[in-house]
């Protein structure tokens, strides 16, 4: 059956929220929080990602780094590596528009709680590390950093 995607946007309205949560499980902490920054669940972090106030109607998000997706369809692209017609199908499904397909193709996104977290002491570490190899700003190797801010009064 060929589900006609005016329809389906039409029946989506105000069901967004179900829908992207029974679709893509690793948004469930940003839809219980609307409007409110979380984890991206592409890559993480701590707080660059969010699904608009108004997800329920649009079922849009927005991601710091990677974009902005006006509308479920753009977000369950973007999250899942699914084609429109896959996704108008996938949600089609959800809205029981039309029956089960076999098998949709899904791109593993992983939930943020399962995200590697580096400890404390390996953060403190690789800091440590990082300033021990910096010079000092009196070094003559450092003429890159005065020049810069030389430049910087000019402006």
């Amino acid at each position: 059956m060929t589900l006609d995607a005016t329809q389906v946007r039409t029946h989506a309205q105000g069901r967004w929220i179900g829908i992207l949560h029974g679709l893509v499980p690793a948004l469930e902490s940003a839809l219980e929080r609307p409007g409110r920054h979380g984890p991206c669940p592409i890559h993480g972090g701590s707080d660059g990602f969010r699904v608009f106030r108004d997800v329920a109607h649009t079922g849009g998000g927005i991601c710091n780094s990677c974009g902005a997706f006006a509308d479920g369809f753009a977000l369950l692209r973007w999250l899942t590596g699914w084609t429109f017609p896959v996704a108008l199908e996938a949600v089609g499904v959800s809205l029981g528009l039309t029956e089960q397909v076999d098998r949709l193709p899904v791109r593993a996104v992983a939930a943020p709680s399962a995200l590697k977290a580096r400890s404390v002491a390996a953060c403190q570490q690789a800091l440590r590390s990082t300033w021990g190899e910096s010079l000092a700003p009196t070094d003559p190797a450092a003429w890159p950093l005065w020049r810069y801010l030389v430049l910087l009064c000019y402006l």
